[in-house]
């Protein structure tokens, strides 16, 4: 039996199994991140990793009341069959959880999803919009970090901390927001940005007719920038009839 990748030699001596259960449990319970954990209990993250879909697995088997013969003391299933298993049923895959709020779970369903496009045909035929690519319009938000992702660096042994000189501190973000039609074509950007003077040159570098938004408390979109925002944009026509606009703004 194929018993998949093997941890090395040289460090599977350096963690113990009770470490392990440590770190693998508050990953789980999310107090710590899994970067972290490999510091905290000094477990390698690879075997992290491995050490979190064994006890997947192992909990899957108590849950279900299955005869097996994986270690109920460390609580963990055998990595060698468990590995056998995912090679055997390659429409398997390892995934890790993403956040969906409740209200977005509730409303994607096949009744909410087909009484939205019920409405929405409703509302083409009813302005004649129907075949009119350039008339109809999506406006979206986007934030960026201003940081840059590190990158992996060679550093001498011993050495913990590898720095690289960054223009903003980690979080600080800018907010685009855009506005442009089904046909592809876009409107010049608003841009929000956390600061209570402008930032000499800034606009310069931006497509012509560019606005930028100060917000002293944050660079996210609120509803006065919103609707400043829209007003942009609506000025843009102000003597076409029969344009719609989409839109999907999330602001605390």
């Amino acid at each position: 039996m194929d018993r998949g990748p093997k941890a090395n030699s040289a460090t599977r001596e350096k963690w113990s199994i009770e470490s392990m259960q440590r770190a693998v449990h508050a990953v789980r319970t999310g107090s710590i991140s899994e970067n972290r954990a490999t510091v905290v209990y000094d477990v390698p993250r690879q075997t992290l990793r491995r050490a979190q879909l064994q006890e997947l697995a192992f909990n899957l088997a108590e849950k279900l009341g299955l005869q097996h013969r994986f270690n109920k003391e460390a609580g963990l299933a055998d990595w060698g069959r468990l590995w056998s298993y995912l090679k055997r049923h390659t429409d398997l895959s390892i995934r890790k959880e993403e956040n969906l709020s409740i209200n977005r779970a509730l409303s994607m369903n096949k009744s909410e999803v087909g009484l939205f496009f019920d409405l929405l045909e409703d509302k083409m035929s009813e302005l004649n919009l129907t075949n009119k690519a350039d008339r109809i319009f999506n406006i979206d938000e986007r934030g960026f970090q201003l940081n840059t992702r590190p990158n992996t660096v060679v550093a001498s042994k011993g050495r913990r901390v590898a720095h690289v000189i960054s223009q903003k501190e980690k979080g600080e973000i800018i907010t685009l927001v855009a506005c442009f039609n089904v046909a592809g074509n876009y409107l010049s950007p608003c841009i929000v940005i956390k600061s209570k003077r402008t930032v000499v040159g800034l606009k310069e570098k931006l497509p012509a007719g560019s606005d930028i938004f100060l917000n002293e408390q944050s660079a996210y979109i609120n509803a006065q920038l919103f609707f400043v925002a829209i007003k942009k944009f609506v000025d843009f026509f102000p003597h076409q009839q029969g344009i719609t606009s989409y839109f999907d703004f999330d602001w605390a």
